[in-house]
């Protein structure tokens, strides 16, 4: 996975590049990611000011968020839970969907058949 990682308007504390990382690694285990940009901006005139803005690629159309919070970090937590969120949701909808797409899908049944 490619990560790429930028601020604006704010100068990052050293740790903030280790939870960024240490967050987003996890979402490789839904599915395959293969770049993940990270965007941490602070905004003076805006309340809450902080803005996190995450896009992951993914196979399949790519899951973008855009979370706002007080504290840069709380901004990128909520931000990368809603992107798992979202990964996970897919995930099971196209389990459903492989299940519902077989032929005769009512014949699929646990235990015995009575005659």
């Amino acid at each position: 996975m490619m990560l790429s990682i930028r601020y604006r308007h704010i100068s990052p504390p050293a740790s903030l590049d280790e939870k960024i990382e240490e967050l987003l690694l996890p979402l490789g285990e839904h599915c395959r990611v293969d770049q993940a940009e990270v965007l941490i901006e602070h905004r003076a005139e805006k309340s809450p000011p902080y803005i996190a803005k995450v896009r992951v690629a993914v196979p399949g159309p790519d899951v973008d968020v855009e979370i706002s919070d007080h504290t840069p970090e709380n901004a990128y937590r909520r931000a990368v839970t809603e992107i798992d969120r979202r990964l996970q949701r897919r995930l099971l909808s196209r389990t459903r969907q492989r299940i519902r797409g077989r032929k005769h899908a009512q014949n699929f049944r646990i235990g015995r058949r009575s005659r």
